[in-house]
C-alpha cells in the first residue's frame, strides 16, 4: 500500500465579532461527523480534539430547540479570545490500486476583535499566526450575519448595519488573500456564507436567494470586484449555510450598536443545510492537489519506464553480441578441431612422414606433437570460454527479465495513478444542494 500524504489545505474564516465563525466551524464538522460514509469510497474525519469544544454550540443549540415555542436570542457562544485550529482531512483508499490519499485540512478560528480593530493587534503573536495562515490559505470563507445584513430599513440602520459587518477592514483582509492567491498559482475559492438565514432563504423557489440576492451584492459587490482584480482566476460564490437549522428570527431591534435578534423554533427537526456546498468547494482544492501531485509522480514514473526500457535495449543488444561472438568462437574450434583430426590421422600413417615433415616444415615428430598439444590447449580455453559466455548469457537473460518486471510494475502504477485521478475527477461531479449556492 502506497500512503501519500498531500499539503495541507488551509481555511481562513474571516469576520468580525459575532458574525457566526465558530458556529459555522461547528456546523461543518457536524456536518462531517454525520457524513463520514466509506461507502462513497472516501471519508472526512475530524482530527483533533480541539473539535470536541465545538459540541458546545450543537448542544446550545439543541436545548433551545427542544421546545417548539421557545425562543431565544442568537448568541449561543461566546466570543473567541484567541485563535484556535481545527483540523480533518479528506481520506482516499483504494485496495485495488494499491494506494491510500490523505489530504489534510485545517481551518482557524479568529478573535473577530483581528477585523474589527487590526491596528490595534498587529504586533500581537495571534494576530500574526492568522495573518500567515490567511496568507497560505488555499479557501477562505466569509460568515456574515445575515439578520444584519437584511434587517435595515433607514439610513441610520444601514450605516450601522455595514460599520457591525466591518466591511472597509474585510474588504482589506479580502484584498490580501486575494493577492497571495495569484501568486501560488492554484485553484483558490472564496465563499461568502449566509449564516442565520433561514428566515430569508427560501426552500420553496428556484431561485433560492431571490430574498437576499440583491442585498448581499449591494453590500458585497465592491469587495468581490476589488478581489478579481488581484485574481480572475479564483472561484466566489456566495452559500447559504443553516447553521441554527429548525429556527428562524422573529422580531428584531436595532439598539445604539447593534441589532438584537430573537429567534424562535419552528418545530421541524434541525437539518443542516449548504454545510456540503463549502465542503464540496474545498474537495474541488484537495482534488486539484490530488491530481497536480499525480501528474508529477506520473512524470516520474514514466522516465523510470523510459529508463528501464532504454536499460533493457541495452542489454538486449549485448545479448545479440555475445551469441555473436560465441558463434564465431565455435566456428574457430570446429576449424582448428578439424586441423588437429587431419594431423593427427597423417602422425598417425608412418608411410607419410618425410612427406608431411616437408609440407608442414617440422624439423621432427616432436615437434609435430608439441603443435598437436598447443592446439588441443588451445581447444580447452575456447571451451572453457564458451562456458564463460553461456553463463554470461544466461545472467543477461535474467537482468532482461528483471528489467521486463520492473516496466510492468511502473506501467501497473501508472495504470493506478490514472484510475485514482478518474475517481477524483468522478468525485468531484458529486451533486450538492444547488440551491444553497450561487456562483459569483
Amino acid at each position: 500500500m502506497m500512503v501519500k500524504e498531500l499539503e495541507t489545505i488551509n481555511i481562513a474564516v474571516v469576520a468580525p465579532t459575532g458574525a457566526g465563525k465558530t458556529a459555522l466551524i461547528s456546523t461543518v464538522c457536524d456536518y462531517i461527523k454525520a457524513n463520514s460514509n466509506k461507502a462513497k469510497g472516501y471519508t472526512l474525519e475530524i482530527e483533533n480534539s480541539a473539535a470536541q469544544e465545538l459540541n458546545g454550540f450543537t448542544k446550545a443549540v439543541s436545548a433551545q430547540l427542544a421546545g417548539q415555542n421557545m425562543s431565544f436570542k442568537s448568541a449561543l457562544i461566546k466570543p473567541t479570545k484567541e485563535c484556535q485550529e481545527y483540523e480533518f482531512s479528506m481520506n482516499f483508499s483504494d485496495k485495488a490500486t494499491g494506494l491510500s490519499i490523505k489530504q489534510p485540512f485545517k481551518i482557524l478560528d479568529i478573535p473577530g476583535a483581528f477585523i474589527n480593530n487590526r491596528l490595534k493587534y498587529e504586533d500581537d503573536s495571534e494576530y500574526n499566526k492568522f495573518i500567515d495562515h490567511l496568507d497560505r490559505s488555499r479557501i477562505l470563507w466569509i460568515p456574515i450575519d445575515t439578520p444584519i445584513l437584511m434587517e435595515c430599513e433607514t439610513s441610520a440602520e444601514k450605516s450601522l448595519s455595514d460599520e457591525i459587518r466591518c466591511t472597509t477592514n474585510l474588504q482589506d483582509f479580502c484584498v490580501e488573500w486575494a493577492q497571495f492567491a495569484a501568486e501560488n498559482n492554484k485553484l483558490d475559492f472564496c465563499n461568502f456564507v449566509l449564516l442565520k438565514c433561514e428566515k430569508y432563504f427560501s426552500h420553496d423557489l428556484q431561485n433560492a436567494f431571490n430574498g437576499c440576492k440583491k442585498r448581499f451584492d449591494d453590500s458585497y459587490g465592491e469587495i468581490i470586484e476589488a478581489m478579481k482584480r488581484q485574481n480572475k482566476e479564483d472561484k466566489f460564490a456566495c452559500v447559504a449555510v443553516e447553521t441554527i437549522g429548525a429556527a428562524k428570527a422573529n422580531t428584531v431591534k436595532w439598539t445604539s450598536n447593534n441589532l438584537e435578534v430573537e429567534y424562535i423554533a419552528t418545530g421541524l427537526h434541525r437539518k443542516i443545510q449548504g454545510a456540503d456546498c463549502l465542503l464540496h468547494d474545498a474537495m474541488l482544492v484537495a482534488i486539484n492537489n490530488v491530481n497536480v501531485e499525480i501528474d508529477v509522480q506520473k512524470a516520474a514514473k514514466e522516465t523510470d519506464k523510459s529508463k528501464f526500457t532504454s536499460a533493457l535495449n541495452k542489454i538486449i543488444e549485448e545479448q545479440q553480441q555475445k551469441i555473436s561472438e560465441m558463434e564465431s568462437r565455435e566456428q574457430k574450434i570446429a576449424a582448428e578441431t578439424d586441423k588437429l583430426r587431419g594431423y593427427e590421422s597423417q602422425v598417425q600413417n608412418a608411410g607419410f612422414f618425410d612427406r608431411l615433415f616437408d609440407f608442414f616444415g617440422f624439423g621432427s615428430l616432436p615437434a609435430l606433437r608439441e603443435k598437436i598439444r598447443n592446439l588441443q590447449a588451445h581447444r580447452n580455453s575456447l571451451r572453457m570460454e564458451i562456458e564463460s559466455a553461456k553463463s554470461k548469457l544466461s545472467e543477461l537473460r535474467n537482468s532482461a527479465q528483471t528489467t521486463r518486471d520492473n516496466i510492468t510494475n511502473v506501467e501497473q502504477e501508472i495504470e493506478a495513478l490514472d484510475k485514482v485521478k478518474t475517481w477524483f475527477g468522478n468525485l468531484s461531479q458529486n451533486n450538492f444542494n444547488s440551491k444553497y449556492y450561487r456562483s459569483l
